[in-house]
């Protein structure tokens, strides 16, 4: 997703709304993905994203 914009600038230019583009920088921004609490060394899945 585009560093620099904010949530609202890339929401208005794509078509989502600005929680949408909140919830997929969350998921892809970084951090390994999961879909349980095990697939994480922390043991915490959030979102789909190890914390």
């Amino acid at each position: 997703m585009a560093q620099g914009l904010a949530g609202v600038e890339i929401a208005e230019r794509t078509g989502y709304t600005v929680v949408q583009v909140s919830r997929l920088r969350r998921r892809f921004a970084g951090g390994q993905h999961c879909w349980t609490q095990s697939d994480c060394a922390s043991g915490i899945c959030v979102g789909g994203v190890c914390q």
